[in-house]
């Protein structure tokens, strides 16, 4: 798979996680599955600070689209989206800032 492909796909399971920790708090099963999937597959790579900047960007958007496509069928007023995002932002930065680096050359 090639490097701008594993991003989108590391991009939206963080975004999936994030969404769901902001939603349904800790405790959800997807967010391990989708977490540790996005691990072993930015393992696989080097990412500079542009790929990084990248991903957190796409991530944010997958987030807040499932955020607000969910926020309605959970009988979540609108007036808390911010606060559930903000809660999504803060775990893809924690994401993005432990998982993401360039790794060292041989």
């Amino acid at each position: 798979m090639s490097k701008s492909k594993d991003a989108r796909v590391v991009s939206n399971l963080i975004g999936n996680s994030a969404a769901h920790y902001a939603l349904y708090g800790e405790e959800q099963r997807e967010i391990g599955v989708y977490t540790a999937q996005a691990e072993d597959l930015a393992k696989e790579r080097s990412w500079n600070q542009m790929d990084r900047d990248a991903i957190r960007e796409q991530a944010m958007r997958r987030a807040k689209g499932e955020i607000r496509r969910r926020m309605p069928l959970l009988g979540i007023d609108k007036k808390e989206e911010e606060r559930y995002l903000k809660k999504a932002e803060d775990y893809i930065n924690d994401f993005v800032g432990s998982k993401l680096w360039p790794r060292p050359s041989p």
